[in-house]
C-alpha cells in the first residue's frame, strides 16, 4: 500500500508542479504584457493584472502541495530544534497531524465557496469565480495525499527507531 501512495504522490506532484510550471510562465507573459503596455504604450491592458493574480493563486495553492511532500514548507522550528529522539519524532507527527486537518478544513470550505460562487464572474476577464476558488480543494487534495503519505513514513520510522531503542535497552541485539 505504502509503494502505491508514494507512485499516486509521485504522480500528482509531477502533475501538480508542470500546471505549477506552466501558470509561472503565463504569469511571467502576463506581468511583462501589462508592463511594456503601461509603461512604453502608456495605457495597460485590461485583464492581464487580473489573469496574473489568479494564476499566482493557483500556482501557490499547488505549489504548496509540493512543498509538504519535500517537508519544504513554512515552520517554526524553534521547538523541534530542541527535541532529541522520540519526543522529536513525536513533535513531528503532531505536526504532520495538523496539516493534515488544516487542509481537510481548507478542502471542505474550498468547495463550498466554489460552489457558492458559480455564477459570480469575475471583473475583467469574466470567467466564474469558483474556477479560481477550485484552488483551494485542489491543493488541498495534493497536501492531504502528500500530508498521509508523509504520516505513514514517519509513524514508520517512529517504530523501528522504537524497536531499535528497546532492543539496545534490553541487550537482544537491537541495532543502533
Amino acid at each position: 500500500m505504502k509503494d502505491a501512495l508514494d507512485k499516486v504522490c509521485s504522480m500528482v506532484n509531477r502533475i501538480y508542479g508542470g500546471a505549477a510550471l506552466l501558470l509561472l510562465a503565463v504569469l511571467t507573459g502576463a506581468m511583462a504584457v501589462q508592463v511594456f503596455t503601461r509603461y512604453v504604450l502608456g495605457s495597460s491592458l485590461s485583464g492581464t493584472e487580473e489573469l496574473g493574480r489568479y494564476c499566482f493563486i493557483w500556482m501557490t495553492m499547488l505549489g504548496a502541495s509540493i512543498c509538504v511532500s519535500s517537508d519544504s514548507h513554512a515552520a517554526v522550528t524553534i521547538l523541534n530544534d530542541h527535541l532529541k529522539g522520540r519526543m522529536k519524532g513525536g513533535h513531528k507527527i503532531s505536526v504532520d497531524i495538523l496539516i493534515l486537518a488544516c487542509a481537510v478544513l481548507l478542502f471542505i470550505q474550498g468547495i463550498k465557496m466554489a460552489a457558492m460562487t458559480t455564477r459570480q464572474l469575475t471583473p475583467t476577464l469574466h470567467i466564474p469565480m469558483s474556477v479560481i476558488y477550485c484552488s483551494l480543494p485542489a491543493g488541498a487534495f495534493g497536501i492531504i495525499l502528500n500530508g498521509i503519505n508523509n504520516l505513514i513514513k514517519r509513524m514508520d520510522e517512529a517504530k523501528s527507531s522504537a524497536f531499535v531503542q528497546e532492543g539496545a535497552d534490553d541487550g537482544e541485539g537491537g541495532m543502533r
